[in-house]
């Protein structure tokens, strides 16, 4: 076979010509090409909903204010954990440090170690758990519930105040079952101490009521109450209290006769008090009716209020 263009040999089969090159048979394509684009698809971005960008921003919100709040309040539970430590471990003296001046100087030592033998919550305290903290200024109250080594569990309520930037405890409210509910904390501010007259000591008055400003004296008085008010708590005026005086009350539902246990304190100062008192609720609630609080004392001084449940 030879090449048309320069007469050059070519092998029979040959598509070109060696030597110019010169195509002699025609190209067979194994297949078609495959096409190839230069232009990439992409696809937009889905945009997310403002319902659920709302949700989210409240969402981080709440996070944010329920740190700041256990940041705030840690103090507060720090100081109450502490003194149970020392509770737990019979070291009542560290415990009694971690109260306030106040509280103190009303309540003794050997006072606040009766106390503390009469709830195995705290001198046995297995676990806390507080569900509420409320901090405003330097006051401060932790409330929630001790579980003894028993398995008891005991509602307890603290006040704080901040002495020196740190928190120190103002009263312990505890209502174990089976007990009457106490309290143990200092009464308000009392005049300068003068000499003890039996015949000039008077209760003033009684106020009841369901809230208590910082030192636990009512400061909403109420003569009607609903049956399902959790507390009912007492202030009880005295004039002229004399030191080691006994002061008790009790509830009286005059429509049945049915009274309450008496609940008892002693006046730890002469000159003019207040002694603090506090009912819970039977757990069906306070039954209607007309109710009386009776207040005495081992002077034998009585005086009696009324107030309706409706």
């Amino acid at each position: 076979m030879v090449c048309p263009n320069c007469g050059r040999e070519v092998k029979t089969g040959s598509q070109f010509c060696p030597g110019c090159g010169n195509q002699i048979g025609e190209v067979v394509s194994s297949g078609p090409s495959p096409q190839v684009s230069g232009a990439l698809e992409i696809k937009p971005k889905k945009k997310m909903k403002l319902w659920i960008k709302v949700l989210l921003g409240l969402a981080l919100v709440i996070v944010i204010v329920v740190i700041l709040a256990l940041m705030l309040t840690s103090g507060m539970v720090k100081t109450i954990e502490a003194q149970l430590q020392a509770l737990k471990a019979g070291d009542i003296a560290t415990a009694y440090s971690y109260t306030s001046k106040d509280f103190q100087a009303t309540t003794s030592l050997n006072k606040f170690k009766r106390f503390v033998s009469e709830y195995p919550a705290l001198s046995k305290n297995k676990s806390h758990s507080f569900n509420e903290r409320v901090s405003e200024g330097n006051i401060g109250t932790v409330s929630g519930t001790l579980t003894s080594s028993d398995e008891g569990v005991t509602p307890v309520k603290y006040q704080l105040v901040k002495e020196g930037g740190t928190w120190k405890i103002l009263n312990i409210t505890l209502n174990a079952p089976g007990l009457p509910t106490r309290t143990v904390q200092p009464p308000a501010p009392a005049p300068e101490a003068r000499p003890p007259v039996a015949s000039a000591m008077k209760i003033v008055k009684i106020d009841a009521g369901t809230t208590t400003d910082g030192r636990g004296i009512v400061n909403k008085p109420l003569t009607v109450f609903r049956p399902d008010s959790r507390e009912i708590s007492i202030s009880v005026y005295i004039a002229n209290g004399v030191k080691g005086v006994d002061i008790s009350t009790f509830l009286e539902l005059t429509d049945s006769g049915e009274k309450t246990k008496p609940i008892s304190q002693h006046l730890e100062n002469n000159g003019d008090t207040i002694s603090l008192f506090s009912f819970t609720s039977p757990p069906q609630g306070w039954p209607k009716g007309k109710y009386r609080i009776h207040v005495e004392t081992s002077r034998g001084l009585k005086k009696s209020v009324s107030f309706h449940v409706r």
